[in-house]
């Protein structure tokens, strides 16, 4: 079923805005009963086109039946009360932004962003779950800003360590290549036309053009666009280096120095003994320096012991062997990658 209206009811309904309803005249009472009706219907696609009307036109004595939109059985019609509810900056409850965060991420995330202190429990949730990248840095970047103490525990969780080492023979230059991208064992579409009215979705982004807005400042800032194309995807971004910028924005970076620097280690001619003696020693310092971060985080009460008790970490290692004169040293496996955890 469509809706369309006419010119005059359009330019009338523009003129309701800001109205007193006891000073409407007959006609003007009688577009509001309209709006009244559609927003009353039992059809679904009358229920949406008076809530675009109420969002479009700034019918504010509609903001009730916007938060009541929230519980429709219709999706479209509950996109269209929550897209209400952004554009006329109406607050909404926290079970509500939680309802939303469902189906809806980014709406709830604009609309969380306006008040992050108020809706900070509903942020720490959203972290837990999988998020996209943009979403996870809107997130962070909120959590962070406010000194959560809810928040370094997700991001010391999993955190991945990189170590490098290079064999090669004594007297050698050869270093090889050091990696930076060592690898730790780690959604859109288009609105199509129907009776409905526009649904306009909301694209989180890393970069900002013309038009978008800054949802979530920070060291890498998200930025937000409102559109009708809901085709884009989510970019793929290192979490372990937006959770190292993330720590040291709650700690300060003399705290992070050892764990970011992460190891490079050159042996030359190892023997057995040296080798495992260097991989261990190494090992050990990672871990201390893992532990240290853990104790910091603890005296600061960002993190619960609890939280610390559950916490785990990857060691990533990258171990390339140059060697050419003292390749007949038969050198012990090590394993890429190991978890470790209390």
């Amino acid at each position: 079923m469509s809706v369309k209206w006419t010119l005059p009811w359009v330019i009338g309904v523009r003129l309701l805005t800001r109205a007193d309803p006891e000073s409407l005249s007959p006609l003007r009472h009688r577009e509001m009963e309209s709006v009244r009706a559609l927003l009353d219907s039992p059809d679904h696609v009358q229920v949406a086109w008076g809530l675009y009307l109420v969002q479009k036109y700034r019918l504010v004595q509609f903001i009730p039946d916007l938060h009541r939109a929230l519980a429709g059985a219709d999706w479209k019609v509950r996109l269209l009360g929550i897209e209400g509810l952004i554009q006329l900056r109406s607050q909404v409850l926290p079970d509500e932004l939680r309802g939303i965060a469902t189906n809806f991420r980014e709406s709830a995330l604009v609309l969380a962003a306006r008040h992050p202190a108020q809706f900070q429990d509903s942020l720490v949730t959203l972290l837990r779950g999988q998020l996209g990248s943009e979403e996870w840095l809107a997130v962070n970047n909120l959590l962070v800003k406010l000194k959560s103490p809810n928040v370094a525990g997700p991001l010391m969780q999993g955190l991945c360590l990189k170590i490098q080492v290079v064999l090669r023979d004594a007297g050698s230059n050869n270093i090889g290549f050091v990696l930076d991208g060592l690898a730790c064992a780690s959604a859109g579409g288009e609105l199509r036309p129907d009776d409905y009215p526009p649904r306009y979705g909301y694209r989180l982004k890393s970069y900002g053009d013309q038009g978008d807005s800054l949802l979530a400042p920070g060291r890498r800032p998200v930025f937000v666009r409102r559109t009708l194309d809901w085709r884009f995807a989510s970019v793929s971004i290192d979490r372990t280096a937006a959770g190292f910028e993330y720590l040291e924005d709650l700690l300060g970076p003399e705290n992070l120095l050892d764990l970011r620097s992460g190891g490079l280690e050159i042996m030359e001619s190892p023997t057995v003994t040296t080798y495992m003696t260097g991989l261990g020693r190494l090992r050990a310092k990672t871990i201390a320096s893992y532990r240290r971060v853990e104790q910091t985080l603890l005296n600061l009460k960002l993190l619960t012991a609890k939280e610390a008790a559950g916490l785990h970490f990857e060691i990533a290692w990258n171990i390339e062997d140059r060697r050419d004169t003292s390749k007949n040293v038969k050198l012990p496996q090590w394993p890429a990658t190991e978890t470790i955890s209390h």
